[in-house]
């Protein structure tokens, strides 16, 4: 059974706690913002705490001799972990072509345009039409959906409104998440005496949350690998 929680579960808490079903001085849309901005929050202590806890990975598309890759979608911050080759029994790691020399490297490797060296990668930043890709060097030598790896970090899931939608939070986060809406929604009643006490019973469940995210990493056989990749840029 999953521990985690649909948004009416955590909606219906805020309404039943501040006598909120009914009122018109905040509407459902503002609370459904409301919970985003808490998640976003919450969302930021996991990817500084428990940086793994939104591993994920897709495939990415490689098209012959064209070197720009889109992120995926719900990448957070450009945050790749690994980026993998995988064909038959040629794999390999992508390797993210060091800073020093990243251009001279790729200018070379772009220009043996028979090269068969292993495909190295960088990260760009385009238009904010475009935004961050990853340009291959060399530039792609084939077609496939199935041997590019990209394993990253995610974004939370943000709250669309459906009220069945589970709460893509550690459930050691739903606390601070209520709290956080509910204060938010008391900041609208000026003069609401309940404001100071709500603030504070915040800042106690901000610090219960980050203890017990640190508790949450796992070890042993669990142990997450420490990422080194910006070490390798500035070799």
């Amino acid at each position: 059974m999953s521990t985690y929680r649909t948004y009416a579960d955590l909606l219906q808490e805020v309404e039943d706690d501040e006598n909120l079903e009914g009122e018109n001085f905040i509407e459902s849309t503002e609370l459904l913002a409301l919970f985003n901005r808490g998640i976003a929050k919450c969302e930021r202590h996991i990817h500084t705490i428990y940086e793994d806890y939104y591993l994920d990975y897709t495939n990415l598309n490689l098209v012959e001799d064209e070197s720009e890759i889109a992120l995926p979608t719900d990448i957070y911050a450009s945050k790749i972990r690994r980026l993998l080759y995988e064909n038959a029994n040629d794999r390999y790691e992508i390797k993210r072509l060091r800073t020093t020399k990243a251009f001279i490297d790729k200018s070379f490797t772009d220009y043996e345009s028979n090269s068969t060296e292993n495909y190295k990668y960088l990260l760009v930043n385009k238009s904010s039409s475009d935004g961050t890709k990853i340009v291959l060097s060399p530039a792609s030598r084939e077609t496939a959906s199935d041997r590019l790896k990209c394993w990253y970090l995610r974004h939370a899931e943000r709250l669309d409104g459906t009220t069945t939608q589970l709460v893509d939070i550690p459930p050691e986060c739903y606390d601070y998440l209520v709290q956080f809406v509910k204060t938010e929604a008391i900041k609208k009643e000026i003069g609401n005496p309940k404001l100071m006490e709500a603030k504070q019973n915040l800042k106690e469940l901000e610090y219960d949350m980050i203890t017990m995210l640190k508790n949450r990493i796992p070890d042993d056989d669990d142990f997450i690998e420490q990422d080194l990749t910006h070490y390798e840029d500035s070799v």
